[in-house]
Parts: structure tokens; C-alpha cells; sequence
């Protein structure tokens, strides 16, 4: 075995530092080195907890073995369909683009149609479910559980006696398929049966909406990979069939929607017609238009109207002039009227002529001179004329007057009578208008029913197709998709390993051993002496481990105390401790054995070594020597024994020792008593080791006074077996009481399994040879 001895503090103060300060920092696993992980321990510590690991994994992964065994397998068959496939052919290209756009609400739609109870139930009637016993379960055998069968039959071992009333919680018999019918008339059962296999036949549907594409996935789940395939080829192709159904449905009922139209529009158009041909008959209209020549007779009119009008104006005002001039007595040249008669042109002219004679008349001769006079009477004669000519131009005017008159009032009568026809004739007109327009509309309407009636009948007769169609049809799945077998195992595996990795640290980090000098060295901070091996294995009845250095000097034991030793002497290369005191923590740690071990290691090895048994509530050292406990250790310290003959020798190893002999009732103080100082330094000079073994220090405080009477201190730890935080406290008071301790020893160390905690393989110097008992 290597040696690893360490800087191992000096001191007490210097022990007592460095023991709570390792304490501090020590991690339980022992895996800390400097700032990092140590990957060796880490993996030595998966090697030595690898049953606890395998455990797990076995455990955990035939659980979940035997779990996938219990579960149904479960088949899905999905089937593929697009909808809105028939629009495509009646767009544009550039509407065909638009519509390839996913429509959400579209898709949304359809789905929940394909996931419709009313399909669902309509599958079911086409399959006939309802005798199947995957989905009616009054057709499947009926099944009794542990739990029934345990019921039933503690129902009948107990019937009848005392405690049967005791009983009445155990779970009653499964009824008999249809007993739950009972009551029910068979219309009544036939629609509950079909509700429940309607709902049965609904769990498995399962439709998935494209986010990208017009597509919809429909899926179904069954026990059974054929029922799965044809359920779902069923929906989808019973969904296409009802798309068309409907389609057609809604053709049909158009078309006779629009023949009842065009029916009740034609009857319509009859009456129209009848209603304008007895109104024209009634009215005596035999084209249209005629308002329209009695409008342009009655202007013809109105124009005449307006120039008799002015004519009669013209003529009132002639009259009015020749009546003025005759009453006025004036000149007619004033009178345009009168002057354009020729005769009164003449007579005017004439009388202008007699006017200049009678003027030149004047100047010859007197009024009364008969040619004055007779130019005189040929004027009034003349003038006489005018006059007479005037009126009767009057009287011409006068006429013309009652004539334009009458004109005009006959012309205006006219006009007021045609003014009236056309009225009544516009009105009988627009009375027509209105009869001929609803005729026209009735015939409008007629023609583009008509034309929706024909179109609706081509449409019906060329476009049998739905709206969607399947572009994938559903097979018979070959393996089942659920329990995923092989992910469930690989992942309860890797799930095992997992938590068995994690429980083997947490079992690490539990511990409460040393299992290593990683881990002594890390809690203490005090380096070890080295590592005692478990030989209880090898030892008979009445032999002790100190006979194997003995019998068996190259053993793995002997060199396990051959190491512990030397590196005892080299804790002090310029002063080789003399006096070297033994401890532990508690009881049954092996410190007796080992220190025992050492003394006759020692004294083998040619040197002069005495052990002395300072246990003096619970000897061991003359049980192990197969001596009595006469007189001892106390004997000498109390004056009722020399040294003489207090030390004795063991025969087979040349060891020197002493007993502690008679018990003491006060054993701490006769320990530390100044004698026992004395004694000490005098085998020093006789000795070249002395070794003391003392009681553990959590037991009693003998320990603790002797510790500053010695040169070197050993404390003993069992391995695996002493819990850290009590080896701790033990070694703390140690420390604290003032020991030079020389180092730490591990005992009684299973050397198979502690090779899993170092580096170096601690069985290096073990020989087969080794492993047989030691003989009595």
C-alpha cells in the first residue's frame, strides 16, 4: 500500500484550525480538488455504487416493461382532404390565386363538419357500429377484475356467519350486460345503445387543419389498424357524399323555386297583357302617340289664335283712326287708313287742287264773285265726298273688326277643346305607359328566371361534384402508435440510469463513513498514516489480527501495520517519536488491535517496544494476549506494585507490556498524575517505543491527559462504520487538549470495495495465499 502521510499539522491550536477549517469546507463525497471536479472520483463513485445504479435501472425499466405490456395498443389511420377543389375550376387565374390562400375560418368550418356528431352518426349506420363489440359494449364478454373475484369469494366464506354485515363495503358483481336496460322499451334502447356507440365512434376522431394549405388531415384511433383505416375512409368519403348531397339538394330546390317563379311571372304577363289590350279597347286608343298629333294640331292652332289676334288688333285700330278722324273733323292726311283708298288719293288730290284755286280766286276776286263761288261748291261738294268715301271706309273697318273678332273667338274655342283632348288624352296614355311598363317588367323578369331556371338545370347536370376531395386515402396502419414501445423503454432507461446516478450520490452524500483518505484528509484536514484491512474473515476462535504479523509477515494486514508504522516514525525525520498514544472516537473501532499490531510490527523488527493497556474501565490488551490482569498499570501508579513487576512478556512476539490491573475509582486523575509522567520518561530511556492504548475519547477523558505526556498521538477511525461528525468532535477534542498528532488510521477496511475510493489498488501486496485462515 503507497504511503500517504501529508502535512500534518503540529500542536494543538495548529490540529484544532486545521480540523474545523477542512470541516468547513469539506464536501461529503470527497470530490473536491482545488476549483474543479475530480472525474476519477466522480467515476469511482458510479463504479462502487454500481448494484444501487443497476438496481434501479432493472427495476425501473421492468416496471416500465411490464406497464407498456398492460397498455392496449392503439393504431391511426389518417386520411387527406382538400376543400374548396370544385370552386377552382370556375375562377380566373387571378381569382384561382387569391383562393389558394389558406382561409382559417374555412378550415376551422370544415373540421368541425368532419368532427359532427350528424356525420358521425351517419358512419355508424354505414359501418353498423352498433353490432360491433369494439364499440358497443353489451357485445363484448364481460370482464371480472382481481378485485370482484377477491369480493366474491369473501362474500361466500363469510356468508352466513357474524361478521357478514362486516362486508358490505366490498364492491358489488358486475351487472349483466343489459341489465342497466331494464324498464326501457326496445325503441328506447336501440336510441340509447346508438348514442353510446355513436359517442364511442366520436373519441377517435381526430381532424387537423392545415395552417399553409387547404388541407385537412383526418385521423382515427382504434384498438383494431382496420377498423381505424375504414373509420376513416368512411368520414371522409361519407363528408364528400354529403357535401353533394346537399349540393344537390340545394340545385333542386332552386330550380323548383325558380319554375314556381317562372310560372306565377308567366300568369303574370297574361293578365298584363289582357289588362292593356281591353284598356286600349275602352279607350279607343288604337296606336300610341296620338297626344302627340293633337299637341302639334293644337299649336297649329295657337299659332292662327295669336295672328287672328293681332289682325283683330290691326283692324280696331284702322277703325279706331277713320273714328277719330270723323270725329275730330281733322285732315286725313293724319290717317293712313283713309289715305291708301285710291278714290279718296283722287278726291284728296282733287281737293288740294280746288284749295290752290280758290286761292288764286282770292286774289282776284271777292267771296262773292261767282267763280269764288263756284270754286267754293265744287269744294264742299267735293269734300261732301270724302266724307261720304271716310264712312264708308269706317263701316269696311267696322266689319273687318266683328269679323277678326269672330275668327278669333272661333280659333280660341278650338284651341281650349284640343287643349282639353290632349289632357285626357296624356292621361289615358300614361295610364297605358303604366300598364305597358308592368307588362315589360313582367317580361324582364320572366326571360332572367328563365335563364337562372336553364342555367341551374346545366349547372345540375354538368357539375356532380363536391366541393372537396380525397387526395389520400387511410391504410391499415402496420404498427400500432401508441405506447411508443421503444421510446417508453429507451426513456424509462435513460430516466433509470438517470435517478440511479443521482441516488448513488445521494447514498454517497448520506454516508456517514470515511471511505477514503480523500475523504479523512478532506473533513480533518490531518493527513493519514495509512489503512488497516478487515481479517476478521481469516481469524479462528482465539486468535487475535496481531498473530497474523506474526504467522503471516507478507499479508495484506502485515503490511498495512508495516506502513502505518513507518509512516509514524517518518512524522518526525529528526526526532522519531518514543512514545506514541492510540485513540479513538468510540468503542469497537479496532484501536486496541491496531495498536497492539504495531507494538509486536516493532518489536519484530528488532526493536525494544512496550505497550501499555490504559483502559482501565475496559481492558482488552491481556484478553488479546491470552494473559491475566493481575497486577497493572494502576497497581504501580498507586504504590502497591514496583515496575518490575508490572511489565511482562508476551512469549510468541517479544512484545514487553503492562495491564492495567486493579481499577482505579478515579482513573483520569491516576492517569494524569504526576507518577504516571515520571513512569513515562523513565521507559523512555529503557524503550525505543512506547505505545499506549487508551479508552475513546467521546467515552471518557482518560485520553485527554495523556496526550501532552507523549510525543506523537494516533487517532484510530473505523472504516465506513464511524460517522464523520463524531469522529470530527472526537478528533476536535483531541486537538483542542494539546496532542501532536501523527496522523489518522483507518481499520478494519474492506480492501475489495475500498479500492473503488483511490487511485491505487489497495490489494497490490495481497497473495492468494493470504486469504486462508489463520489456524487456531
Amino acid at each position: 500500500m503507497a504511503i500517504n502521510v501529508g502535512t500534518v499539522p503540529r500542536g494543538g491550536a495548529r490540529a484544532t484550525e486545521a480540523v474545523e477549517t477542512a470541516a468547513q469546507g469539506a464536501t461529503p463525497l470527497g470530490t473536491a480538488t482545488g476549483a474543479g471536479i475530480d472525474l476519477a472520483l466522480l467515476l469511482a463513485v458510479l463504479k462502487r455504487r454500481n448494484i444501487l445504479i443497476s438496481g434501479v435501472i432493472v427495476v425501473i425499466t421492468g416496471l416500465a416493461i411490464l406497464f407498456v405490456s398492460q397498455l392496449t395498443p392503439l393504431y391511426m389511420a389518417e386520411s387527406m382532404v382538400i376543400v374548396g377543389a370544385q370552386r377552382e375550376k370556375m375562377l380566373s387565374a387571378e381569382q384561382y390565386a387569391q383562393s389558394m390562400i389558406p382561409d382559417f375560418y374555412t378550415n376551422e368550418t370544415e373540421a368541425a363538419v368532419l368532427e359532427s356528431r350528424d356525420l358521425a352518426e351517419k358512419v355508424v349506420r354505414r359501418l353498423n357500429l352498433v353490432a360491433n363489440p369494439l364499440f358497443n359494449g353489451d357485445l363484448r364478454p364481460r370482464k371480472v377484475s382481481l378485485m370482484h373475484r377477491i369480493a366474491g369469494w369473501t362474500r361466500e366464506w363469510i356468508a352466513g356467519t357474524p361478521i357478514e354485515p362486516l362486508i358490505e363495503f366490498l364492491p358489488a358483481e358486475p351487472s349483466a350486460p343489459g341489465a342497466q336496460y331494464e324498464g326501457m322499451s326496445k325503441e328506447d334502447v336501440d336510441r340509447l345503445v346508438f348514442e353510446q356507440v355513436t359517442s364511442a365512434f366520436m373519441s377517435g376522431i381526430s381532424v387537423k387543419p392545415s395552417d399553409r394549405s387547404r388541407v385537412l388531415t383526418v385521423r382515427y384511433t382504434s384498438t383494431d389498424a382496420t377498423i381505424a383505416a375504414v373509420a376513416a375512409n368512411a368520414i371522409t368519403e361519407l363528408y364528400i357524399a354529403d357535401q353533394l348531397q346537399k349540393k344537390t339538394d340545394a340545385t333542386t330546390r332552386a330550380g323548383r323555386w325558380l319554375a314556381d317563379r317562372v310560372e306565377v311571372i308567366g300568369r303574370q304577363i297574361v293578365q298584363s297583357e289582357k289588362a292593356v289590350d281591353d284598356y286600349r279597347r275602352r279607350s279607343g286608343i288604337v296606336e300610341s302617340g296620338g297626344s302627340v298629333a293633337m299637341v302639334q294640331q293644337l299649336a297649329e292652332f295657337n299659332s292662327q289664335l295669336m295672328a287672328a289676334r293681332i289682325k283683330r288688333a290691326e283692324a280696331e285700330l284702322r277703325e279706331s283712326q277713320v273714328r277719330n278722324l270723323q270725329r275730330s273733323q281733322g285732315s286725313i292726311d293724319t290717317a293712313a287708313v283713309v289715305l291708301e283708298n285710291p278714290l279718296i288719293q283722287r278726291l284728296r288730290e282733287t281737293e288740294i287742287q280746288l284749295e290752290r284755286k280758290i286761292g288764286e280766286l282770292k286774289t282776284q276776286f271777292r267771296e262773292q264773285h261767282p267763280k269764288m263761288q263756284l270754286a267754293q261748291a265744287e269744294l264742299d261738294d267735293l269734300q261732301a265726298k270724302l266724307k261720304i268715301e271716310i264712312s264708308k271706309i269706317a263701316a269696311h273697318l267696322s266689319n273687318e273688326v266683328q269679323l277678326a273678332k269672330t275668327r278669333e273667338s272661333n280659333l280660341q274655342s278650338e284651341v281650349d277643346r284640343l287643349r282639353q283632348r290632349v289632357i285626357e288624352q296624356n292621361e289615358i296614355e300614361s295610364h297605358l305607359r303604366g300598364l305597358e311598363s308592368e307588362l315589360r317588367a313582367n317580361r324582364q323578369l320572366y326571360e332572367t328566371f328563365v335563364g337562372r331556371l336553364q342555367a341551374t338545370r346545366v349547372q345540375d347536370e354538368s357539375s356532380q361534384s363536391a366541393d372537396a376531395r380525397v387526395i389520400s386515402r387511410a391504410i391499415p396502419p402496420e404498427a400500432p402508435f401508441y405506447p411508443r414501445t421503444r421510446l417508453i423503454i429507451l426513456a424509462s432507461l435513460v430516466s433509470a440510469t438517470m435517478i440511479g446516478i443521482a441516488l448513488a450520490f445521494v447514498v454517497e452524500h448520506l454516508d456517514g463513513g470515511f471511505r477514503s483518505v480523500n475523504q479523512l484528509e478532506t473533513v480533518t484536514g490531518i493527513g493519514a498514516l495509512g489503512l488497516v484491512p478487515n481479517v476478521q474473515s481469516l481469524l479462528r476462535p482465539g486468535t487475535y489480527t496481531h498473530h497474523l504479523v506474526v504467522s503471516r509477515p507478507n499479508s495484506l494486514f502485515a503490511e498495512a501495520i508495516r506502513t502505518v508504522r513507518t509512516a509514524l516514525m517518518l512524522s518526525n525525520l529528526d526526532r522519531p517519536p518514543k512514545t506514541v498514544l492510540f485513540t479513538s472516537t468510540v468503542t469497537g473501532e479496532g484501536k486496541s488491535s491496531t495498536a497492539l499490531a504495531i507494538a509486536v510490527m516493532a518489536a519484530r523488527s528488532g526493536q525494544r517496544c512496550l505497550i501499555i493497556d490504559c483502559d482501565l474501565r475496559h481492558p482488552s490488551l491481556h484478553t488479546q494476549l491470552g494473559q491475566p490482569n493481575a497486577t497493572g498499570l494502576c497497581d504501580y501508579l498507586t504504590g502497591n506494585a514496583s515496575l518490575e513487576e508490572v511489565i511482562e512478556i508476551d512469549p510468541n512476539s517479544g512484545v514487553h507490556y503492562i495491564t492495567p490491573g486493579s481499577r482505579p475509582p478515579n482513573a483520569s486523575d491516576v492517569l494524569g498524575s504526576e507518577r504516571m509522567r515520571e513512569l513515562l520518561e523513565h521507559l523512555r530511556e529503557a524503550y525505543d517505543m512506547i505505545i499506549l492504548d487508551t479508552p475513546p475519547v467521546l467515552a471518557v477523558a482518560d485520553a485527554l491527559v495523556l496526550v501532552r505526556m507523549v510525543d506523537k498521538t494516533v487517532y484510530v477511525i473505523r472504516w465506513e462504520k464511524t460517522r464523520r461528525d463524531t469522529a470530527v468532535s472526537g478528533f476536535k477534542m483531541v486537538a483542542e487538549a494539546g496532542a501532536n498528532i501523527a496522523g489518522i488510521v483507518l481499520t478494519q477496511v474492506d480492501a475489495r470495495r475500498q479500492s473503488m475510493y483511490e487511485y491505487y489498488e489497495v490489494g497490490y501486496h495481497q497473495k492468494p495465499s493470504d486469504n486462508r485462515p489463520l489456524a487456531a
